[in-house]
C-alpha cells in the first residue's frame, strides 16, 4: 500500500512539474518549438553555429562563386546546410535585377522581392499589413514616464500610429549630446508633435497624454528608411526594447550588446511594435527591396 502510494505522489508532481518545464510563454519558445528554459541553451547553440558559418565564408578558396549560392543556419537542427547550383545555372540574379526594373516601373504597394536561399530563386512577398487609423484626443499633462523601443507614438488627432525604433544619443551643432530615438521616416510629418502611445497587457487602453517631441530628421524612401525623433517631452529615453508579454525579460537591454552585424541566414529575427507587439522569425535574406505607400 505504500508503494502505491509514493507512486501517486510522484504522478501527481510530475503532472505539477510538466506544465511549467514544457510551457512555451516566451515568443521564442513557440518559434522554436521547445520550452521556454531552453531558450538560452538554442541562443548558444544559434551563436556557436554562426561562428561557424562565418569561419566557412572566410575560406575563399574552397567556394566555387559559380556554384555556391549561400549558407542556412538551422538553430533547431543545430547545423548548417550550404546550398549549391549546377554549374550552368539560369543566372539569379539577372532575374532579380529584371524583377526590380519591373517593380520600379509600377511602383508595387507592401511588396518585398529577395533571393531566398533554401528555395534559390527569386520572392516576391506581399506584406498583407495596413497603415493604422485611429481618432481621439490626447490631454497633455507634465511627468516622467519610460520610452522603450517597440512602443507606440502618434500625432494629437492618432491620425498617424507608429512604433519606436531604438534610442541613441547624437551631437548637436553646439556640441552637447542629445537623447533621440530613431524610427521610421514613414511616420515623419512637417512641424508635427509627437506622444507616446504605449502598448500594455491585451485588453487595457493605456494614458496617452505624454509628449515626445518632434522629428526633424527623416528619409523615407527606398534605399533607406528612417525617422529622427528628438526627445523634449516628458518622457525618459531607456536603452531596452520592450517585451511585455514575456514572464521573465519584460524588458530586452539593448546597452553594450554584440556589435557584430548579424548576418547570417536562418538566425532568428525579432521586432517589438505596437501593433504586432512581440514576435520572431527567421532572417530569409540580407538583400531585400520592400515597396511601400511613400515609394515614389
Amino acid at each position: 500500500m505504500r508503494n502505491i502510494f509514493l507512486i501517486i505522489l510522484i504522478f501527481i508532481f510530475t503532472l505539477q512539474k510538466s506544465p511549467i518545464t514544457n510551457a512555451q510563454n516566451e515568443v521564442l519558445a513557440r518559434l522554436w518549438n521547445i520550452p521556454d528554459d531552453q531558450i538560452m541553451n538554442f541562443l548558444n547553440r544559434e551563436n556557436f553555429l554562426k561562428h561557424a558559418d562565418f569561419i566557412v565564408k572566410q575560406q575563399d578558396q574552397y567556394l566555387n562563386a559559380d556554384t555556391y549560392s549561400g549558407s542556412y543556419i538551422r538553430a533547431t537542427d543545430n547545423n548548417i546546410v550550404f546550398y549549391t547550383i549546377d554549374e550552368t545555372p539560369v543566372d539569379i540574379i539577372i532575374i532579380k535585377d529584371l524583377i526590380y526594373e519591373v517593380a520600379s516601373e509600377r511602383n508595387p504597394v507592401l511588396v518585398a522581392i529577395f533571393i531566398d536561399v533554401e528555395l534559390n530563386n527569386v520572392v516576391d512577398l506581399l506584406d498583407n499589413e495596413q497603415p493604422n487609423s485611429n481618432a481621439s484626443a490626447i490631454n497633455s499633462r507634465a511627468i516622467t514616464i519610460p520610452l522603450l523601443a517597440g512602443d507606440g507614438f502618434c500625432n494629437i488627432d492618432e491620425d498617424i500610429t507608429c512604433s519606436l525604433g531604438f534610442f541613441g544619443m547624437r551631437q548637436t551643432a553646439a556640441g552637447t549630446m542629445e537623447n533621440v530615438f530613431v524610427t521610421s521616416g514613414r511616420c515623419y510629418r512637417y512641424e508635427m508633435e509627437y506622444f507616446l502611445k504605449p502598448w500594455g497587457p491585451l485588453g487595457i487602453q493605456h494614458d496617452i497624454s505624454h509628449h515626445i517631441g518632434r522629428m526633424d530628421e527623416y528619409r523615407g524612401y527606398r534605399e533607406y528608411d528612417y525617422g529622427i525623433l528628438r526627445i523634449t517631452g516628458e518622457v525618459e529615453p531607456v536603452p531596452s526594447i520592450k517585451n511585455l508579454d514575456s514572464n521573465y525579460y519584460p524588458q530586452i537591454m539593448t546597452w553594450n550588446r554584440n556589435l557584430i552585424p548579424n548576418i547570417h541566414v536562418g538566425i532568428h529575427l525579432c521586432k517589438s511594435g505596437y501593433n504586432t507587439r512581440v514576435t520572431c522569425g527567421y532572417l530569409r535574406s540580407n538583400d531585400a527591396v520592400f515597396y511601400d505607400f511613400t515609394d515614389p
